[in-house]
């Protein structure tokens, strides 16, 4: 049987996280609501985060298998009309044209193709001074920054102030960061334009990544929920591609966001 660890919501990490571990549903939400973290520590001493301490802690309890097949990513962004994975999801590289010639179209209609490209020529090369350049000339620089990225948790996209995170749904870091230094030289609000022509969207993928850590990451969500106190920042966790895409084969749903508001603030 595959067993794969899914946090699309609450009750699909409890369904994907217990038939890993194999625990019996009867026990297994009643040990979350009634679990002292403090005795849980001092019975399990070494350890430093909840995430691990939670394994020696259940098998003191339970005959438990750590073992899985894959884990199921999110990745936040929006997309354009028409807009297909055909190609998987692309690092920052292999996406920057694809972004350039899309918010291309969104410019004023009396900007010039040749002007557009002598824009790109100095952000590139960090001409403008504004900070917006200086963070888009440095992810494109530093192959650090490629991606794509994604997180284990979906209900973190919709929470992004709480957990001090960006609004990947209002818009990628990079497409914001060009928009801001348009409007600083030419006085016209890109951002917009692109906020009303694409949608936000989470693109589902899974990776073989099966590290037991995911797991208690995993669990870790389930506890906050369970008790209903706010989700750890540890439940942020990230994947990095380090600038290898994710197949399209790999790639499980994409999910269109109506209606999503960014939180980006406006510069």
């Amino acid at each position: 049987m595959v067993r794969y660890l899914d946090c699309s919501n609450y009750k699909g990490a409890i369904d994907s996280v217990q038939n890993i571990l194999g625990i019996p549903k009867e026990h297994f939400v009643g040990l979350f609501r009634e679990l002292d973290t403090d005795s849980m520590y001092e019975e399990c001493p070494g350890y430093d985060s909840f995430e691990e301490t939670i394994f020696p802690y259940l098998r003191n309890r339970f005959e438990i298998k750590t073992n899985f097949d894959y884990t199921c990513w999110f990745h936040g962004t929006r997309i354009f009309p028409n807009q297909v994975y055909t190609k998987g999801i692309l690092p920052l590289t292999s996406n920057l044209d694809f972004i350039w010639s899309n918010l291309k179209n969104l410019a004023p209609k009396y900007f010039s193709s040749q002007e557009w490209n002598e824009f790109r020529q100095k952000m590139t090369e960090g001409q403008f001074p504004i900070h917006f350049t200086e963070l888009y000339s440095m992810k494109v620089a530093d192959n650090f920054h490629y991606g794509p990225y994604g997180l284990l948790v979906r209900e973190l996209f919709e929470q992004p102030k709480r957990m001090g995170n960006w609004d990947y749904l209002g818009a990628p870091e990079i497409v914001y960061d060009i928009c801001a230094t348009f409007k600083d030289n030419y006085d016209y609000d890109l951002l917009s334009s692109y906020l009303n022509y694409s949608q936000a969207c989470i693109v589902k993928f899974k990776d073989k990544n099966n590290r037991k850590y995911l797991l208690g990451v995993a669990l870790a969500y389930i506890y906050c929920k369970t008790n209903d106190i706010k989700i750890w920042q540890d439940c942020s966790y990230a994947y990095n591609g380090h600038a290898i895409g994710v197949p399209a084969e790999d790639i499980i749903t994409v999910e269109i966001i109506e209606g999503w508001q960014s939180q980006n603030g406006v510069f």
